[in-house]
């Protein structure tokens, strides 16, 4: 497991026997590659996402607007640096094509495992919300992070859930088939339980986890981990 330990501003280990440990970060506000200690993030480091196959870990470095890649060693390198272009936030691996999707500023983006210039692939570079519509047409107010899987409801594909902080909602892009549709949240702030498009949440939505049928996700300002249960 690894951690995003961001006011340390350090990206630490877990083993499964309970072992802590630093894979990178020196501790320092900055923006420096280098081998384990000698790396240094932003403050404003967000969420990873780990490459099985490699077992690179994979930053987003929201202030320093990069996505950096850690590898199992611990030596750092900037993968993307998208200065002047949106910042990411969430990032979700997919190893049988060797993509990597990153969700930020109002919209889900896309860019090659070698690097290279990140593709938008649902949204606009405006906040706004439009629902159960295709991919490029589907519209998000301010985007968090991200969660991938490739089975969710009896169905085989490759499905991304995606905060949309500013419109209160957990939303589903289904890749495969090219459509975007919320399933949690009424778009409404505050705190109510019951059916998913009924439910209200915070707008400072953290984590989003998927296990099978269930979806888990933090719900910050409301200090809750909330589950969603479908059928």
């Amino acid at each position: 497991m690894y951690v995003v330990d961001r006011g340390n501003r350090r990206i630490r280990k877990i083993t499964p026997a309970g072992v802590v440990s630093t894979l990178a970060g020196d501790g320092q506000e900055g923006n420096q590659d280098g081998a384990g200690n000698q790396a240094s993030f932003s403050m404003e480091l967000s969420y990873v996402a780990v490459d099985k196959n490699t077992g690179d870990v994979y930053v987003a470095d929201s202030a320093n607007h990069s996505i950096r890649k850690i590898t199992s060693s611990g030596v750092v390198s900037t993968h993307v640096n998208m200065t002047g272009q949106t910042a990411p936030v969430g990032l979700a691996w997919e190893s049988s094509t060797s993509k990597l999707f990153f969700s930020g500023g109002h919209g889900l983006f896309r860019i090659s495992k070698s690097g290279g210039s990140a593709g938008l692939i649902s949204g606009d570079s405006n906040p706004d919300y439009r629902d159960m519509t295709p991919l490029p047409s589907a519209r998000y107010h301010t985007v968090g992070s991200c969660f991938m899987t490739s089975t969710f409801k009896g169905k085989t594909g490759l499905f991304i859930f995606v905060v949309d902080r500013g419109n209160k909602r957990i939303r589903l892009v289904d890749i495969t088939q090219g459509f975007v549709n919320s399933l949690v949240g009424s778009g409404v702030d505050g705190y109510k339980d019951g059916l998913a498009l009924q439910s209200r949440m915070d707008g400072e939505v953290g984590g989003v986890l998927v296990v099978g049928d269930t979806l888990y996700f933090v719900d910050y300002s409301n200090h809750r981990i909330r589950r969603v249960e479908f059928d």
